[in-house]
């Protein structure tokens, strides 16, 4: 299991990576194209290219954020002292709050049929939650950019 994190937190690393060299390129464009809409003195179009410009730099710099997050949890072998948190837990010893921020982490939804007392348990794929969320958001405004580009090209 901790290598199996150990994976998943590089290929996020990587998939990080990725759209963060997307987000180069699409600012490299947007910058030109903002030079030559400041040439025509169009200040609508102008303060529209500032403004996603600006957006694409907070993304990018979330992107640096999370990246860092993840190198220095890989680099300082985090997942060891995780897992070895976890095997160390004797579960009668925890009160009911520990008991449910466990499973706040690796549960994503548990459903109970009481009227023929069945069970089901969807489980998160990694406890890393934020992680997720911020690699979705990401994930979807580039996205979102590339989509726009195709429109315009």
């Amino acid at each position: 299991m901790e290598r199996q994190l150990t994976t998943v937190l590089s290929l996020f690393i990587e998939e990080l990576h990725n759209n963060s060299k997307i987000l180069t390129n699409h600012r490299e464009i947007i910058v030109s194209n903002s030079e030559i809409s400041s040439n025509q003195s169009n200040a609508y179009q102008s303060e529209y290219f500032t403004e996603v410009i600006q957006d694409i730099d907070n993304k990018m710099t979330e992107i640096e954020s999370v990246t860092n997050e993840l190198n220095y949890w890989l680099e300082n072998n985090e997942n060891s002292n995780l897992f070895g948190n976890f095997t160390d837990i004797e579960i009668n010893k925890l009160d009911t709050t520990a008991i449910r921020v466990l499973c706040l982490l690796f549960f994503n939804n548990v459903d109970l049929n009481l009227s023929d007392g069945s069970l089901s348990i969807e489980y998160r794929l990694t406890p890393f939650a934020a992680l997720e969320n911020h690699m979705s958001r990401i994930t979807e405004y580039v996205k979102d950019l590339q989509g726009h580009k195709t429109e315009t090209a």
